[in-house]
C-alpha cells in the first residue's frame, strides 16, 4: 500500500503504518497531507464479497453468508474516534476513510453497492482516493507536521 501510494503522491503526505493510540485504538495505517487524514483498513482476504452500505456478505459454496469481516463499522468508528481525537489536539481536521483489499483483483472480487466508506483494490487505490480524499486542499501543509507527530507519539 505504501510503494502504492508513493510512487503517485509528493513529500507532502504521509503514510504511517500501525497506529495504535488509546484515544483511538489500532488502525492499519493513516494518510496524512493538505486534504486531510485517510484511515485505512487493509485487507488480505481472497474470496467473492458483497457490500451495500455498511453491510457485508461472502460467497462460500455458492451460498451468501454474513462475512466474517466488518470493514464498513470498523472504518466509521475509526473516522469518528480519529476526528475527536485530532479535534483535542490539534483544531478541526477532516478525516476520511477506505477500505483496501490487496490482494490480485482475480482473487478477491468485490461487488459494491452504495458504500459507506470506500471500498478499493491495492491496484486502483489511487484512482479511488482521486475523486474524493485528494480532490481539494483541506488543511494548510504546515498542520501534516503535527498530526504526524501526534500519531508516531513524539
Amino acid at each position: 500500500t505504501a510503494r502504492v501510494l508513493a510512487s503517485a503522491l509528493d513529500d507532502r503526505f504521509i503514510f504511517i503504518r500501525n497506529v495504535s493510540k488509546r484515544e483511538i485504538g489500532y488502525v492499519d495505517a493513516v494518510l496524512i497531507g493538505p486534504p486531510g487524514a485517510l484511515v485505512f483498513r487493509i485487507l488480505d482476504a481472497t474470496g467473492i464479497f458483497f457490500n451495500e452500505g455498511a453491510n457485508w456478505l461472502q460467497s462460500r459454496s455458492g451460498e451468501l453468508v454474513p462475512a466474517r469481516i466488518d470493514p464498513t463499522r470498523e472504518r466509521v468508528a475509526d473516522i469518528q474516534k480519529m476526528r475527536d481525537a485530532l479535534q483535542k489536539r490539534i483544531g478541526e481536521i477532516p478525516v476520511f476513510g477506505i477500505v483496501v483489499f490487496t490482494k490480485d483483483p482475480r482473487d478477491v472480487q468485490l461487488n459494491v453497492k452504495e458504500p459507506v466508506v470506500p471500498i478499493t483494490h491495492l491496484t486502483a487505490l489511487v484512482q479511488s482516493i482521486g475523486g474524493n480524499y485528494l480532490a481539494v486542499d483541506r488543511i494548510p501543509p504546515q498542520q501534516v507536521e503535527p498530526i504526524r507527530k501526534y500519531l508516531m507519539g513524539e
